[in-house]
């Protein structure tokens, strides 16, 4: 007799899926598929913390009978974070079998959203990401670990990925700030767009790749990509910097003058906001880079807080402010972000001391720290109102 062995690892792109479609969350409601592809990608959790799947052999194909699990290896797979998975060989209920393309990829059902946010932002400097433009099919509904034959090829008949450069910005001249936005809508909820930074500003930009689309119109490049242009310009901002890989595309329109769609910046509607909250703690941004330091009246500075503690670097604020009029110096520098050509402290406290100094001397002009130029987005969500007077908390004597 001849005994066969099995092995019990197997890339997911070696597994098919034995069903044509599956839904968007898992069994027991607790989050959405695409919610889990993100705390693997993340570490939050780890491959071996999930279930394994059963899989078997159907016609010369190896199958598997959990299909949700498969679709998150199978993108984590093409991600780079995810070389084999541990399986278990069992067996598959014929009625399981409702694929209709020999489990060359899978529809979501439902919403067709399989949730998570992170994932479809990350561009993996693989093939699959560079033919489609990420590392979901643009349709965002379907994954497949072998390319079908459309994917391919372009209009041209060459290979897509052919078409596709690592920017480089001493040869090719091209920058972040030389793309614009094509842009027909204004965003009305930006939530999700301060919730995408937020992740980014947390990783290790140097191990992740973008891919963007750009085309080429009236002499200047744009991209349809919107929402991924406004993040990689703001990630490089707070001096972050993934890698960048250009797709040139042919522009969406043809003869039509689309002038009012191209924009230099993102539009957003009037009740709209971005979320977030790291990228806004004025505790992080006071750690980035300087940006620049200029000189500026103090009627020109705001506050960015309507209330303010009566210590400063555990002291009191009014030793603070009697120390300082006892030196005439100030007890630090005021670093700040610019929005408009104003400029917003981040040092709450200083900017009360020297306010309440210039009451009695005169007007100051003083050096400040920029660490940040926001665009409106951005400060939209950041801050509300210009902010000149604050309330003191007094819970020290």
């Amino acid at each position: 007799k001849l005994k066969f062995t099995m092995s019990r690892r197997r890339k997911p792109s070696e597994i098919r899926f034995s069903q044509d479609s599956i839904k968007n969350h898992w069994k027991d409601n607790s989050c959405q598929i695409g919610e889990t592809l993100d705390q693997l990608i993340k570490g939050e959790i780890i491959v071996d913390d999930i279930e394994k799947i059963t899989v078997n052999i159907k016609n010369g194909n190896l199958y598997s009978a959990d299909n949700r699990r498969l679709w998150v290896f199978q993108k984590l797979e093409k991600l780079g974070k995810c070389d084999t998975i541990a399986v278990k060989f069992g067996h598959i209920d014929s009625r399981k079998f409702t694929t209709t393309n020999l489990g060359a990829s899978v529809r979501i059902r439902g919403s067709r959203d399989p949730g998570g946010r992170f994932w479809k932002s990350l561009e993996k400097d693989n093939v699959c990401s560079t033919f489609t433009g990420g590392i979901y099919n643009q349709s965002g509904l379907e994954t497949s670990c072998s390319p079908r034959a459309d994917e391919w090829t372009n209009t041209t008949s060459t290979p897509a990925f052919e078409n596709t450069i690592r920017i480089d910005k001493m040869e090719q001249n091209i920058y972040l700030n030389d793309v614009g936005y094509f842009q027909t809508d204004s965003i009305i909820d930006g939530k999700h767009l301060g919730e995408l930074l937020d992740d980014w500003l947390q990783l290790d930009c140097s191990k992740f790749s973008w891919v963007l689309d750009i085309f080429k119109r009236f002499g200047s490049y744009y991209t349809t990509e919107n929402e991924k242009l406004w993040v990689l310009k703001n990630l490089e901002k707070i001096s972050k910097s993934p890698e960048i890989k250009i797709t040139f595309t042919e522009p969406p329109f043809k003869e039509m003058n689309a002038t009012h769609t191209l924009r230099d910046s993102l539009k957003l509607g009037p009740s709209a906001l971005i979320g977030g909250s790291v990228w806004k703690n004025i505790d992080y941004l006071k750690k980035l880079p300087t940006l620049e330091v200029v000189k500026s009246s103090i009627r020109d500075i705001y506050f960015t807080k309507t209330t303010i503690p009566d210590t400063y670097e555990n002291e009191s604020l009014a030793k603070v402010l009697a120390d300082s009029y006892a030196a005439w110096e100030l007890p630090s520098v005021i670093r700040v972000v610019k929005f408009g050509g104003k400029y917003y402290a981040l040092d709450n406290e200083i900017l009360l001391i020297i306010k309440e100094m210039e009451r009695v001397r005169g007007p100051l002009e003083l050096s400040v720290e920029v660490k940040i130029e926001m665009d409106s987005p951005l400060f939209r969500g950041f801050l509300s109102k210009n902010i000149q007077d604050v309330t003191i908390q007094k819970n020290h004597i």
